[in-house]
């Protein structure tokens, strides 16, 4: 996607003084363009692979990121897909790196985006969310979700 909380808080840790790398991987050819735009906007230096992130591995070559952040993904993805990718992601990750992921929960708007929009997304509650990570190897997932219930932001560490 566009990354745009990533260049954001990047572009803040660069005032303190605080460098960081950034790879971005997407199919999305438009997003990383829109990304590499946001970032020379916000002084910041990023890496934009266009590939399919399943197959991560493959196209970032050397690169070993501390924190991998993949939000908007799992909503499109079956467990089936879902729970190796984020056990890839675990296995590359250092000890100590960190996860970041989202999820959307069942709502009462699931209907119209399904059946007026035509927009399929997988819809896990909160539980299969953290039940997701820890079949993937992360023992202590932090889930926060927002004051509606809709979505949860989890934050896992590879132990």
């Amino acid at each position: 996607g566009t990354a745009q909380g990533v260049i954001e808080v990047a572009a803040e840790l660069k005032k303190l003084g605080i460098e960081v790398e950034i790879v971005l991987v997407d199919q999305d050819v438009s997003a990383l363009r829109y990304a590499e735009r946001l970032a020379n906007a916000n002084g910041v230096a990023i890496k934009a692979i266009p590939g399919n992130v399943l197959f991560f591995t493959r196209v970032i070559g050397d690169f070993k990121a501390d924190i991998v952040e993949m939000m908007g993904l799992i909503d499109y993805l079956k467990d089936g897909l879902a729970l190796p990718l984020i056990r890839k992601i675990r296995l590359y990750l250092p000890q100590g790196g960190h996860f970041f992921t989202c999820h959307i929960h069942p709502n009462h708007e699931q209907y119209f985006l399904k059946h007026v929009v035509d927009w399929g997304m997988l819809y896990r509650s909160r539980e299969e969310l953290e039940d997701l990570l820890i079949k993937s190897g992360y023992l202590q997932p932090v889930l926060f979700t927002e004051p509606h219930e809709i979505h949860s932001v989890a934050m896992a560490q590879k132990l």
